[in-house]
């Protein structure tokens, strides 16, 4: 099977090309680049799997060209804004399945427009894999651990501390080192907008800043959260039938630093900047008064984190459950290679657009993952639970 990797010369790429590579299904990885010479330096790393493309994805006549001869788009270029509807309209145009990791929601409903489409040239593109899609099969998960889910909360805590790799100090060091801003951070883009959510059976729009909430935590200690753009939050609601309210919310650490990344967001509704220069001004920010805003509070929760908390009622009592990967894997790169080999392997049955909950269960999709388990921990459970009683 040949496999066109988009933005494969990037981190995420580079990465998701070493899995797939050592797939013995993968016959060929194309590392796709806008410069040749720098997609052929990354191809000969990869080794003898791998070749170089040279196309631009805003190319859509010859990025479907390119693609016809290749069985899978997988793509993990940013930022969303840019490449994932393009990338998805020109895999339907080719006739070949396809997958990605963007994690904007905005950006997923209107990709998720062209299922018609896909479903007639018997294409099967599974949008917002990563760590989007562990937490939407967590959710799926939660809302069955109950008899009656009335809401469910997905959620997500990013530890931004010096020393973390995403940290304001590290990311401003890489951008000034490569003269951009990696397209990771172009979360920032929607941050500042009025956020779509599902409450009590209704879509509605909130301002994130105005409408925080407090969220039970794996440790037990209850945070802030703030409605986010995820594209949970579009799809959630049609694979949770009786689930009234659907709320992806995102946390920071330290908690404060949410409130900053917020507010320079919406620098850019207001047309001042881009989403780069957005992330910029945050890094900076954070940067040049780091006791503000980079010393946490004591006892906060540290690290990263994602959870589904789905509550309601249970033998007729009110009740909670949560659900959290047991230990720290690459969410983001290991849900895209299951779902892209699990594509090549013909075990989606389904043409259209779709995000990953639509076609997959947690149980076997986290046997898939624990491949991937360090040998340390292999055997280990992948999942953490928790019950409560609320009454």
């Amino acid at each position: 099977m040949r496999v066109l990797l988009l933005g494969g010369t990037g981190g995420f790429g580079k990465q998701a090309a070493a899995y797939l590579v050592g797939e013995n299904l993968i016959t060929e990885v194309a590392v796709a680049s806008r410069s040749f010479e720098v997609a052929q330096q990354a191809a000969i790393k990869i080794g003898d799997k791998a070749q170089a493309v040279c196309v631009d994805i805003r190319d859509a006549a010859r990025l479907s060209s390119i693609a016809s001869d290749y069985d899978i788009i997988v793509n993990t270029a940013g930022p969303t804004s840019e490449v994932q509807v393009p990338a998805v309209k020109a895999a339907i145009e080719a006739g070949v399945h396809y997958c990605d990791i963007a994690a904007i929601g905005k950006y997923a409903d209107i990709a998720l427009t062209l299922d018609t489409q896909a479903r007639a040239n018997g294409v099967t593109a599974i949008i917002d894999t990563g760590w989007v899609a562990i937490s939407s099969l967590m959710a799926v998960h939660a809302s069955r651990m109950l008899d009656d889910t009335a809401q469910i909360s997905v959620c997500w805590l990013f530890d931004y501390t010096p020393g973390n790799y995403f940290s304001p100090v590290q990311s401003l060091e890489r951008a000034s080192e490569l003269g951009r801003v990696e397209t990771s951070w172009d979360l920032i883009e929607t941050a500042g907008e009025p956020i779509v959510t599902y409450r009590e059976g209704s879509w509605m729009r909130l301002d994130p800043l105005e409408n925080p909430v407090q969220v039970i935590h794996p440790s037990g200690s209850e945070i802030a959260g703030y409605l986010t753009d995820s594209p949970s939050t579009f799809t959630l609601p049609h694979y949770l039938p009786g689930v009234k309210t659907v709320t992806c919310l995102l946390g920071m650490v330290p908690p404060q630093l949410m409130e900053l990344f917020i507010q320079k967001s919406r620098r850019i509704a207001g047309r001042e900047i881009d989403w780069s220069g957005a992330a910029l001004d945050y890094f900076e920010t954070a940067v040049a008064d780091k006791e503000h805003w980079l010393t946490p509070p004591a006892n906060y929760p540290k690290g990263w984190w994602m959870w589904a908390v789905a509550e309601g009622q249970k033998e007729g009592r009110k009740a909670r459950y949560l659900c959290w990967p047991s230990m720290v894997l690459s969410w983001t790169m290991i849900p895209l290679i299951i779902v892209a080999l699990r594509i090549l392997r013909g075990e989606v049955s389904q043409h259209g657009v779709f995000p990953t909950e639509a076609c997959f269960e947690l149980g076997s999709f986290l046997d898939e993952a624990s491949k991937y388990i360090p040998e340390n921990h292999q055997g280990e459970p992948l999942l953490n639970e928790h019950f409560d009683w609320l009454e």
